[in-house]
């Protein structure tokens, strides 16, 4: 054995690595704040243990389980709850705008659900959009209006993937660390205003907003610090069977 053999992952001690920390993602309450630290060394491990075997054969397989191990810390420090089956829509009698249907959805746990991408383009009102169909909002969810969307795009993976449905509680709060859906000003000088993105809150001042892609490949964007820009914040993912 050469000294870089030594060096070399082993397939037996990592998979006793994959078992010891899906095993330890039970028990984990994503408030303690050793959770995040522990989920960073185990997606780091992960990474950092494929064998020579899995990156040659299976390096796809081997990317997919550290995106599910890092969407697991995304979803941890985000408090965004992951559930792996489709959103369970039910129709309405007629489609109705979903402005009608806040107040009275709000007392009876439901969302509706809005069959517009999150980032819609310019000079469209979200309020103003067809519903046809609505979620119910699960019972341990705090009280409030909901309103469902679904992802479009790749900047938020791996905590969001394109094609997820999402539960957004209303209000005008953002607070940093959270994922949030905010409306981009109609006169944003990238010539985007006006659509709506889904976004972590980065850095805050007391005039400008730092909303943050979680791919590296997006740019942050800047915008005003306009409560009145702010749908409201992500509060669970339904990520279907394909999700990570």
């Amino acid at each position: 054995m050469t000294a870089d053999d030594a060096h070399k992952p082993d397939a037996h001690d990592s998979m006793l690595l994959r078992i010891a920390g899906d095993e330890a993602l039970r028990g984990l309450d994503p408030a303690e704040p050793l959770t995040g630290a522990f989920l960073d060394w185990w997606a780091r491990e992960l990474r950092a243990r494929r064998t020579v075997e899995e990156e040659a054969s299976d390096g796809a397989a081997a990317d997919a389980f550290a995106a599910r191990a890092l969407a697991r810390v995304a979803a941890a420090r985000t408090g965004i709850r992951v559930v792996r089956e489709s959103a369970p829509r039910e129709p309405l009698a007629w489609p109705l705008p979903a402005s009608s249907l806040r107040e009275p959805f709000a007392g009876m746990r439901r969302a509706p659900m809005v069959e517009l991408e999150v980032a819609a383009g310019a000079g469209r009102a979200l309020w103003d959009e067809e519903c046809t169909h609505w979620v119910a909002v699960p019972a341990d969810m705090p009280d409030g209006e909901h309103i469902a969307l679904h992802v479009r795009g790749e900047s938020m993976f791996p905590l969001l993937e394109d094609g997820d449905t999402i539960l957004v509680r209303l209000g005008r709060a953002a607070e940093t660390g959270t994922v949030v859906v905010v409306r981009r000003p109609d006169d944003d000088a990238s010539g985007e205003g006006g659509g709506y993105v889904v976004k972590r809150v980065g850095r805050l001042n007391g005039r400008t907003m730092e909303l943050v892609s979680l791919n590296p490949d997006f740019a942050p964007l800047h915008v005003p610090r306009d409560p009145a820009l702010v749908l409201g914040t992500v509060v669970m993912r339904w990520a279907g069977a394909r999700g990570t």
